[in-house]
């Protein structure tokens, strides 16, 4: 969704604080809509645990990010998978499609 949860410094949480966070936004979710009125959006989890959620729009999918000549990052194989043999008139399935 290119979000992520960080602490005040802007670093990853820790497992356990994770956790807790998550474990709170399930058991009171009611606390998630204090984003509509706070003036950061936070939520009532990102208070009490002191994060922000920001956005994150670098890809793991590449290892280059941007600069292997997509907008946001993401690696797409364009190339259409093309038959070795000519049409003969009938499909014959791939292999690996379908569990072959």
């Amino acid at each position: 969704m290119g979000l992520r949860v960080v602490d005040r410094a802007g670093a990853h949480l820790r497992i356990g604080r994770a956790f807790l966070r998550a474990l709170t936004c399930t058991v009171f979710p009611l606390a998630l809509y204090w984003c509509v009125v706070s003036r950061r959006s936070a939520s009532g989890q990102d208070l009490v645990f002191g994060t922000s959620v920001v956005y994150d729009w670098r890809s793991r999918l590449s290892p280059g990010g941007p600069s292997n000549g997509d907008a946001l990052g993401v690696a797409v194989d364009v190339q259409p998978t093309v038959a070795d043999e000519p049409d003969d008139g009938h499909a014959e399935p791939l292999a690996g499609v379908d569990g072959e």
